[in-house]
């Protein structure tokens, strides 16, 4: 395989300067757009079929690591990917690339986890016995089938569909951004955040102008569920003249995260469909609200008030919908379903129904939104589902916490039931206060707890597998993890050898933890 300048020689790849924020860098600073290049198309990057998608990035694995002198022989499908990755990033003038050392710290601790966990999907198989967790595969449907979910296709489209729907709700604005002329160029420019969990994310900035067929720039998306990634190359100059070459990837981009701006959203809708912004289509589920903007509530939490002293819920739920912007209130009645939880935590089924008002949303995850719920005197946080796959999945997360029971209240929020409908499936847990900003908020003392309640997760043979500021609430003073849509089963390997505890020491800033010998 030839060096990059060799395969690919009429196309001129962007010029970016030096990308390596300064630790004072804002996480949204921007840097300098991209040098326009020739108006020639080279196909984006769209992983349709499972095994396809395994068997490439197990290649790609392998060049990356083994780069320079890489001689792979690709196959034909896969060989237009391969043909746009540069030959040699060991001596990539982009900083963290520049060693063999780093460049497999790149891919082992940023590309390779982020890409598997976030881009991964339930796979669904309807033999499985219900309640077995399903394996997570690299995969997705093919865009175009997005557009027409109801034509005889496979029905996995509980996260594309919810995209879709929030899509078609603000499609006038997303088609006024698309159109957008700036510089001379169609499209609005994106900022895209640096990866708050690993350093060594840039930021890149790109128009949506490059979506159409006229594509100015190599570039790769991983699509899974709603969340994606962009890939791209990119080329750099040293003060001597010389060009070297490096790979650049964003962060995790989740296109139904409420707490970002609308560009994710735009850009996920525009790039699932090759062919330019798809046509919109009418769900056949009932539209839930559109999200609200999340309120952070400053408030303390105590334990008194919200965990040891709240009572039991009884079988029966009525859930109210608060009235907003004239729209009309809308009532749910759920009745409880079994989780084995401890039989204390069961009222008699003669109680009265009890209401429950739910006020703001405060949350967005795969399987529902989280919302904040009063009683007379009391305050919980509900997850609702309201389509069947967010149901099984949220069903998953209420098993997770059972075997994790003997930590609720103390490490994880405590479970109070799970209630379902004909239409939704809520669980309901107590309201733990505002998730932190950023990591680097917390103190040592407080990341050291963190990651020792992580441990005692694992010890009871649960992995969180989603690690992340948004999945952190302060509460008392003291944090814990939240969300618990994407764990699952896990044999713990050791504080050394686990990979999770491995990248949750990373996330945290804490040092490595020493081997034993």
């Amino acid at each position: 395989m030839g060096r990059l300048q060799d395969i690919i020689p009429q196309v001129l790849i962007p010029h970016v300067p030096d990308l390596r924020p300064s630790p004072f860098t804002p996480p949204s600073a921007p840097y300098a757009p991209f040098t326009t290049p020739p108006r020639r198309h080279v196909p984006y990057w769209i992983i349709h079929d499972p095994n396809l998608a395994d068997l490439m990035m197990e290649r790609l694995r392998v060049y990356l690591t083994t780069a320079p002198g890489g001689n792979l022989p690709p196959s034909l499908r896969l060989q237009q990917y391969l043909d746009y990755l540069p030959e040699d990033l060991l001596t990539t003038f982009s900083g963290a690339l520049s060693t063999e050392e780093t460049t497999n710290e790149l891919w082992a601790r940023c590309l390779w986890p982020r890409i598997r966990y976030a881009v991964r999907d339930v796979d669904q198989n309807d033999t499985l016995a219900v309640g077995l967790l399903k394996s997570w595969t690299l995969y997705s449907e093919s865009p175009d089938a997005l557009i027409s979910p109801t034509s005889g296709t496979s029905p996995r489209f509980h996260y594309e569909a919810k995209g879709w729907s929030v899509f078609n709700a603000l499609a006038p604005q997303i088609l006024e951004l698309a159109q957008h002329v700036e510089g001379g160029q169609v499209g609005t420019h994106l900022e895209l955040r640096i990866n708050e969990e690993d350093a060594r994310s840039v930021i890149f900035k790109i128009g949506i102008s490059m979506i159409n067929r006229d594509n100015p720039m190599p570039y790769g998306i991983l699509f899974g569920g709603h969340q994606f990634m962009l890939f791209s190359l990119f080329r750099n100059e040293s003060a001597l003249g010389e060009v070297y070459y490096g790979l650049a990837c964003s962060g995790v981009i989740d296109c139904t995260d409420i707490t970002r701006p609308l560009i994710p959203l735009v850009i996920y809708c525009l790039l699932g469909n090759p062919n330019g912004p798809a046509q919109l289509f009418s769900p056949s589920f009932p539209l839930p609200p559109i999200p609200t903007q999340i309120t952070q509530d400053e408030k303390p939490v105590t334990q008194g008030k919200y965990t040891k002293s709240m009572k039991a819920l009884p079988n029966k739920i009525n859930i109210h919908t608060s009235a907003a912007d004239g729209a009309q209130s809308r009532s749910f009645s759920l009745c409880r379903e079994p989780i084995r939880q401890d039989a204390e935590d069961f009222a008699s089924n003669a109680s009265p129904a009890v209401e429950i008002l739910l006020s703001e949303c405060i949350g967005h995850g795969v399987a529902g939104q989280v919302f904040v719920g009063t009683t007379d005197n009391e305050v919980y946080a509900l997850k609702v589902a309201p389509w069947k796959s967010g149901g099984e999945m949220l069903q998953r997360e209420a098993d997770i916490y059972r075997v994790l029971l003997d930590l609720q209240g103390r490490c994880i929020p405590k479970v109070f039931g799970f209630f379902s409908s004909e239409y939704l499936k809520v669980l309901i847990m107590e309201y733990s206060g505002s998730t932190v900003q950023d990591v680097s908020d917390l103190s040592m003392d407080q990341r050291h707890q963190l990651l020792e309640e992580l441990c005692l997760i694992h010890e009871r043979g649960v992995v969180h597998g989603d690690l992340r500021a948004e999945n952190i609430v302060l509460q008392n003073g003291s944090p814990h993890p939240i969300d618990f849509s994407h764990g699952s089963e896990h044999q713990c390997t050791g504080r050394t050898m686990c990979s999770e505890l491995i990248e949750a020491r990373q996330f945290l800033l804490l040092s490595p933890e020493p081997r034993q010998r």
